[in-house]
């Protein structure tokens, strides 16, 4: 039981950090944009076509939108695996969590 639950908790935790890390990247990339629309606001002259285009390459703006569509994807998976999980009495004050968790793993077995 106890590996088990280092197992779970050291996933978990793997987890929580790679969300952290993607929000931070994602909160820069925001600030990014924001002093970015700041810039154009203030320029006296606007950009050409292919300043602009190569603005987008310099930032990698196609490689970002493939990362959020990936995003979006998984989190979609994950929202579907999560559904697998809701009615095993998690909510339910009356039930041990340690139960419902070794209910589950004896289930895989």
């Amino acid at each position: 039981w106890e590996e088990t639950r280092k197992s779970i908790v050291e996933k978990t935790s793997g987890n929580v950090d790679d969300i952290t890390g993607l929000v931070e990247t994602f909160i820069d990339k925001l600030e990014n944009v924001r002093a970015n629309a700041v810039d154009i606001v203030f320029q006296e002259e606007p950009l050409s076509s292919q300043q602009i285009q190569a603005k987008n390459v310099q930032e990698d703006l196609e490689g970002i939108k493939k990362e959020l569509t990936g995003l979006n994807e998984e989190i979609a998976k994950d929202q579907k695996e999560d559904k697998k999980f809701e009615n095993f009495g998690w909510d339910d004050p009356k039930i041990d969590n340690c139960q419902v968790l070794e209910g589950m793993i004896q289930r895989l077995i």
